[in-house]
């Protein structure tokens, strides 16, 4: 990498979904070899999974400056609100099997996850209400709100 930016085929850098102490190490040989660290990491981050950014990620941003590019703020469509009841068939997660896996499983393949996730969702739903906005742009909002976030990737379908 150190390379392509000096030929100016990138600017800087980054990870993605690389554990914390392996980017500390990588951050470790830069400095011993000389070459450019990297600056930024590419990491899920939304309202319903937060651990690896808030808790993992800390020492990065905090001792490193590393930035972050964070994907999926609305947790695969689960912070938009329309799969609060059942999967939509045409939703993306309704109509390929990996993304429910990706998505959908991992907060609603139990029922006692369905139980606390929808729990969740209809607070969400609620405040929501309260506040004159949409499912959408409150975890959009959320996410965006954490200062170690330096950008967001936003995938969407349609217009909410």
């Amino acid at each position: 990498m150190n390379w392509a930016i000096e030929q100016g085929w990138a600017e800087y850098w980054g990870t993605s979904e690389w554990p914390a102490p392996m980017i500390m190490n990588a951050i470790g040989i830069c400095d011993k070899l000389g070459l450019i660290r990297p600056v930024v990491e590419q990491v899920q981050y939304n309202m319903l999974v937060r651990a690896r950014f808030e808790v993992e990620y800390g020492e990065l941003f905090d001792n490193f400056k590393m930035g972050s590019t964070i994907w999926s703020p609305l947790a695969g469509g689960m912070l938009s609100g329309k799969y609060i009841d059942e999967i939509p068939n045409d939703s993306r997660v309704g109509k390929h099997p990996v993304l429910k896996d990706m998505y959908y499983t991992p907060h609603m393949g139990t029922e006692e996850k369905k139980k606390a996730t929808v729990g969740i969702l209809k607070g969400l739903k609620e405040f929501c209400k309260e506040l004159g906005c949409t499912m959408s742009q409150l975890g959009i909002a959320w996410s965006l709100k954490n200062n170690d976030v330096s950008s967001c990737l936003i995938g969407v379908n349609n217009v909410f």
